[in-house]
């Protein structure tokens, strides 16, 4: 499994300020980059937190977010209202969603629709004869 540039992003800075912060110094480098003068955590921080977009897209699932919107785009409100979602969280999802081409956005900010993308009106929605939510339920 691979992350996302977002992720990917996020573990560079994460490593960076880590390092950073050590202040012992142990001779690790600023840049949380690979040199000869030590090992960096990146390796380790990639697998563990590899996970990250596959429960994310296993959560939509089990919400049945895709079928939902298949009836066509949904404000974040109306999704958070329809799932019963936590309003502190639903943008965040969503947009998480999004940056994993799972959902397709238009407009920013509250007045922002969501609807699936053709792969996930495809194989997402329960209404489509091409449904394969259930295996990815099983693997949740």
């Amino acid at each position: 499994m691979t992350t996302t540039d977002t992720e990917s992003s996020a573990i560079h800075t994460l490593v960076r300020d880590t390092v950073r912060a050590d202040p012992a110094g142990n001779g690790v480098p600023e840049t949380g980059e690979s040199t000869a003068q030590g090992p960096t955590p990146d390796h380790i921080l990639q697998i563990g937190t590899g996970f990250w977009a596959s429960k994310t897209l296993l959560s939509a699932v089990e919400l049945d977010l895709f079928t939902v919107l298949g009836a066509g785009p949904m404000t974040g409100h109306e999704i958070g209202t329809e799932l019963r979602l936590n309003e502190r969280s639903v943008s965040d999802f969503l947009d998480s969603l999004v940056s994993l081409g799972l959902l397709a956005r238009h407009g920013d900010g509250a007045q922002a629709h969501y609807a699936n993308t053709a792969d996930t009106a495809a194989f997402l929605d329960s209404q489509s004869p091409a449904y394969l939510g259930g295996i990815l339920e099983m693997l949740n």
